[in-house]
Order: structure tokens, then C-alpha cells, then sequence
């Protein structure tokens, strides 16, 4: 392909009514102010509880793993396993537990929750 031919294409032009891209860079006088716009989020006490307890559950989760990376070893020493059989039980402990969240909550769901 020869650069003659390169140039020879028409290049796209912008359309007439878009003033907002042919402004020049850094001009925000064609933005519609904050105030215009009309959809707001207001999160209703159960999004807001839901959200809480998810966050409650991943920080549940991540001390879960670490503690268990702190005690693992230690764990290993006194039973004189090996740090392969450390990591693997460690391992296995975690996709456990993951894999029987599920099973949890349907059995929650099927019998009920007591009350606090």
C-alpha cells in the first residue's frame, strides 16, 4: 500500500449539532451543570444493611486467611509436617469453606433464622 494511497481517503468529519466536540480542550461551558441532572441514588435501609454485611463478611474472609497463614506454619512444626502439606491444608481449608457458604445460607433460608 503506498502512502499516496493512504491520503487519498476522506477523513471523518464531525457532526454539525455536537458543539461539546468541536469546543477546544478544557472548555466546560458546554457541560450541563451538576443541578440538571435528574437521577439520584438514594439507597434504601435494606441496600444499606446489605451492603454493611457483605463488607462485615469480606473483612470476615480476609482475617480468616490471614490468621490462618499466621497459624498454619506453627500448626506444621508441632505435627512435623512439611510446608508443601501446610499449604495444601490451608488451601483446602479455604475452598471448603467456600464452597459450603452456599449449602449455609440454603439451610438458613430452608429452617429460618432466630431472632436476636
Amino acid at each position: 500500500m503506498a502512502l499516496s494511497e493512504v491520503d487519498e481517503k476522506p477523513s471523518p468529519t464531525l457532526p454539525p449539532n455536537n458543539s461539546a466536540l468541536s469546543s477546544p480542550p478544557g472548555d466546560i461551558s458546554s457541560l450541563a451543570p451538576l443541578e440538571e441532572l435528574s437521577a439520584e441514588f438514594k439507597p434504601s435501609f435494606a441496600f444499606v444493611m446489605a451492603f454493611i454485611s457483605i463488607c462485615i463478611l469480606t473483612l470476615a474472609a480476609a482475617l480468616d486467611a490471614t490468621s490462618l497463614s499466621i497459624a498454619l506454619p506453627i500448626i506444621a512444626e508441632k505435627l512435623h509436617g512439611s510446608a508443601i502439606e501446610a499449604f495444601w491444608s490451608g488451601t483446602s481449608f479455604l475452598v471448603t469453606s467456600a464452597v459450603f457458604q452456599p449449602v449455609i445460607a440454603a439451610l438458613s433460608h430452608l429452617f429460618g433464622r432466630k431472632q436476636v
